[in-house]
């Protein structure tokens, strides 16, 4: 996926801070029916590792 650097966003603290501030994400998926767009919510545990 094409990101410009104008958007692109790096900072760890400031990842986390958008995940726990908007919990809720989309998965958009497409296949021979046509598109599909599923709510998922974001789960982030700081303990879990480097990226939590």
């Amino acid at each position: 996926m094409y990101l410009p650097d104008h958007f692109a966003e790096a900072r760890p603290e400031e990842l986390t801070r958008i995940i726990r501030e908007h919990p809720l994400g989309v998965l958009i998926t497409h296949d021979a029916e046509g598109l599909d767009a599923n709510h998922i919510p974001f789960e982030f545990d700081p303990g879990a590792g480097a990226h939590g």
